[in-house]
């Protein structure tokens, strides 16, 4: 480990130097020892069993071989090696965990902090050994260097670093609401802007001007020099995502009719029931791009739609009941529907011009919404620099 200047009074004190740790690495017991109904110790194997402080029992073991003291510290010493634990019970340790155990002079919570503080250099240990080297052994645990202070100043050190965390917790738990409020803004306003308009309804045929119709499905071999075919997953999520593609090498004819050209209506024919029906606005990338039969393709005429407005509609709760009462299929997993449901679908009687109003105010709200998570993901970025920050700090007596 690094080594750097410490404070007065404190000294380095590795994890082998037994007037302060005992080293305990665990073995796994025989297993038809494992129950899981609660016979013998709690048994844990690695971290697969961590918790955010302490581990939690998932099976249990009637002859244990290595056992961890309540209070000693677990690290898991098998890929991934470094994560720790506290044990709050006596418990059973496998061979993918080492527990260590702290004199009087040493609290355990100051040891947990101070390992967590090092864990990525004790990564690092083991991959700098090769790829095959995924575990860490008991001679390089004891060589861990750790900076240790008075009794007095390791509860200051505890106390703070929980106190800190403590908030920072609160503080996160808070953002995390906050991310869902602003998930929910753009879906509340669709649906006041848009489930709200009480017109006269007509089929959506009357605002096409090219039928709905499937898409081509050609061979794909993914070759460099291929053509781009969409995937269903490129509309998805009432999102198109242009990169969802593979190519084919399949003789292609130019005025087929699965050709895409920029604001081309793309609608799932064939999906799970909570899917079919999603629909997305071609943007022109990739291009030529031809569209599976899995999707159908459709053309708004601009004089009596707005393409966006179509989009948004079959977001909406009414074109979505719609979409699900005639989904067809057996399998939950693959819904379909016709080109048919998709001509019969009722569509508000509404005006270009107050239809393009609908879709600049939602615009709004949509950038507005995604303005707000960009803001909420940089300050969950910068509360996941605290706590490596204030251990930093921590263990270097400038806390």
């Amino acid at each position: 480990m690094e080594g750097y200047r410490l404070p007065k009074d404190w000294e380095w004190k590795r994890l082998g130097d037994r007037d302060y740790f005992d080293l305990i690495m665990g073995q796994s017991p025989p297993s038809d020892t494992y129950n899981l109904n609660g016979e013998g110790l709690p048994f844990f194997q690695g971290k697969a069993e961590f918790g955010a402080l302490h581990p939690v029992a998932k099976k249990y073991c009637t002859s244990p071989t290595r056992i961890a003291h309540k209070d000693d510290v677990l690290i898991s010493v098998r890929a991934p090696v470094g994560p720790t634990n506290i044990a709050d019970q006596e418990c059973c340790v496998g061979r993918g965990l080492a527990a260590i155990r702290c004199t009087q002079d040493v609290l355990p919570r100051y040891l947990l902090y101070a390992l967590r503080n090092i864990e990525n250099e004790i990564a690092t240990m083991v991959r700098d050994q090769g790829a095959g080297f995924t575990a860490i052994k008991k001679h390089q645990l004891a060589a861990i260097e750790i900076p240790l202070p008075p009794l007095a100043e390791q509860r200051r050190i505890v106390s703070r670093i929980e106190e800190i965390a403590s908030r920072v917790s609160e503080v996160s738990h808070l953002q995390e609401e906050a991310s869902h409020v602003s998930s929910a803004i753009f879906p509340a306003a669709l649906s006041l802007a848009v489930d709200g308009i009480a017109r006269e309804r007509k089929p959506l045929a009357e605002v096409l001007s090219l039928r709905p119709r499937n898409g081509w499905s050609p061979r794909c071999d993914d070759r460099p020099e291929g053509t781009p075919v969409l995937a269903l997953s490129a509309v998805t999520g009432f999102q198109y995502d242009g990169s969802k593609f593979k190519r084919t090498s399949a003789k292609t004819n130019p005025q087929a009719h699965y050709w895409l050209d920029p604001s081309d209506l793309l609608i799932t024919r064939s999906n799970t029931l909570d899917l079919v029906g999603h629909a997305a606005i071609y943007d022109g990338t990739p291009y030529p791009c031809i569209y599976s039969d899995l999707m159908m393709k459709t053309r708004v005429d601009v004089n009596r739609a707005d393409v966006r407005f179509v989009h948004l509609w079959l977001m909406g709760n009414e074109a979505r009941e719609h979409i699900k009462a005639r989904a067809q299929g057996t399998s939950a997993s693959m819904k379909k529907i016709s080109q048919g449901d998709i001509l019969e679908l009722p569509f508000p009687d509404i005006h270009v011009w107050e239809q393009r109003r609908v879709v600049d105010y939602l615009d709004s709200i949509h950038t507005s919404a995604e303005e707000l998570k960009r803001q909420q993901q940089a300050t969950h970025l910068e509360l996941d620099k605290v706590i490596p920050s204030l251990l930093s700090k921590a263990f270097r007596g400038e806390l």
